[in-house]
């Protein structure tokens, strides 16, 4: 284990004080103030150019759509060990092939 003595990060030394240094950067940057009037400019909309099928990589077509029909499937299966298929979910149904009557449970 190690003992509590150690310094965890960086540490500044005794003395020394943190500040802030200005950096000179562009004068004319969108969403800085003017030093002179002290408004705050925005920068200027530009139009996108537009794209065409090979700037993107996506190649667009239309086509005509047609319908699809989506289906349940609920798999029965017997104490007897015969399985079958139905579309509806029944309370109770008849094995086909022992002809005994059973409580379906999900």
């Amino acid at each position: 284990m190690k003992n509590g003595t150690g310094t965890r990060g960086h540490t500044r030394g005794s003395g020394t004080r943190a500040e802030l240094t200005m950096v000179p950067g562009r004068q004319d940057h969108p969403g800085r103030p003017d030093p002179k009037s002290g408004a705050v400019t925005a920068p200027a909309p530009q139009p996108a150019p537009p794209l065409t099928s090979m700037d993107s990589g996506i190649v667009v077509s239309e086509e005509e759509l047609g319908t699809v029909k989506a289906q349940r499937l609920y798999k029965m299966r017997c104490e007897c060990g015969r399985s079958w298929f139905e579309l509806e979910l029944p309370k109770f149904v008849e094995c086909p092939a022992c002809k005994k009557l059973g409580l379906v449970s999900a």
